[in-house]
């Protein structure tokens, strides 16, 4: 009896440390992945806060070219199933917003033609967000995307300073 008491407790203990040592790998990962997307959202922001800052009134396509989503587009699947629901809805905003944005590139859009619904709305007094975006596509995709990417960097950070961090015995401080 004694015999397969501790067995049982034996397994017990393995599985248990098993599923401590799936979360801790988990929360490393989440952690890290977490790092790398802020990273780039601040380089982002940093790049409109730069042409900003240089007196530029409105933001060039050619200074949106230098917006980057790489680390977006290449953990979205594991985003999925590391981050919990709430977050991933913040990046998603922010970086749906953000591809949008940057495919406005490669469209030729009339000069002429938003000036003139521009014109036409102000004679109107219709400015709502519609003719906005018609008139503008990139400064209204852009006044968008800073927006989300306020809430995805305040996301972000509130996790990392709030969330556990995973600490192995004698490893030190763990991860900051």
């Amino acid at each position: 009896m004694k015999v397969l008491l501790s067995g049982v407790l034996g397994a017990l203990l393995v599985f248990l440390l098993g599923i401590f040592r799936e979360w801790w790998r988990n929360e490393q990962e989440r952690r890290g992945l977490l790092r790398l997307l802020l990273s780039e959202v601040r380089h982002n922001a940093e790049l409109v806060a730069l042409v900003r800052k240089s007196g530029e009134e409105t933001i060039r396509l050619t200074d949106i070219a230098a917006m980057k989503a790489e680390v977006w587009r290449e953990s979205r699947a594991r985003a999925a199933r590391l981050l919990p629901p709430e977050m991933l809805l913040d990046l998603d905003s922010y970086y749906s917003r953000l591809e949008t944005l940057l495919s406005l590139r490669h469209l030729t859009l009339s000069t002429e033609m938003m000036q003139g619904r521009w014109t036409l709305a102000v004679i109107e007094g219709k400015m709502d967000d519609e003719v906005q975006w018609s008139t503008s596509p990139t400064t209204w995709y852009l006044a968008r995307t800073l927006e989300a990417e306020d809430i995805a960097q305040s996301s972000i950070k509130g996790y990392l300073e709030k969330a556990p961090r995973p600490r192995l015995w004698g490893t030190g401080k763990g991860m900051r």
